[in-house]
């Protein structure tokens, strides 16, 4: 900053804010994550922004928009990691950002609009589920809904919004084990969707 600028009541240093400051911008792509546990209880949020529209009242996994930041466009693990501590937050947030660091897999869905990486995050420590299970909703996401997973096996297709029904129903169905809809559902410790080693987020 010149002496002038100084002299006409700068200080001479740049604030935080402008040091801080970028250019963030959405993408059509977007990043959500099925959050479960080993017996198929799942959360999700429910839309209930005016900007929703006719998905108001349904329900979607928790995620959104992959950004560009300063030009740079986020990887889907970076978005996701994002998107959850700005939806969910604190301790559940980190628990959620560990096992999608270490364990999680997606399975990419392409679409007219864009691309959605789609990760998988089954918690199987029960301790730690029950920090998410108490955990709630931040403001930049809708009311939690939890839903066991016959329940969810069982729900029409227009309670997800964004037509995301059939995939989370997939993901399910190939995830756990159901017998005849009888039995505890149990958690098949299998890679989400594929066995294509490409699905395995880098450490």
């Amino acid at each position: 900053m010149s002496e002038e600028a100084t002299a006409e009541g700068g200080s001479g240093e740049e604030s935080l804010e402008e040091m801080v400051a970028e250019e963030r911008v959405s993408t059509n792509h977007g990043a959500v994550a099925i959050i479960a546990n080993a017996d198929g209880e799942s959360i999700y949020e429910t839309k209930n922004r005016e900007g929703d529209r006719e998905e108001r009242g349904k329900i979607q996994p928790y995620g959104g928009h992959i950004d560009r930041v300063n030009g740079v466009e986020e990887t889907p693990l970076e978005a996701i990691i994002r998107e959850i501590s700005e939806e969910i937050g604190g301790e559940a947030a980190e628990i959620i950002a560990e096992h999608l660091k270490d364990k999680s897999y997606y399975k990419k869905v392409s679409s007219d609009y864009g691309n959605t990486y789609i990760f998988d995050v089954v918690i199987q420590d029960q301790a730690k589920w029950e920090i998410i299970k108490a955990s709630s909703s931040k403001h930049d996401a809708g009311p939690r809904k939890m839903i066991d997973l016959l329940t969810l096996l069982d729900m029409p297709d227009d309670q997800f919004a964004w037509e995301y029904g059939p995939t989370i129903k997939k993901f399910a169905r190939e995830t756990f084990q159901v017998n005849n809809g009888y039995a505890i559902p149990s958690y098949k410790p299998a890679e989400f969707y594929s066995p294509v080693k490409e699905y395995k987020i880098a450490a």
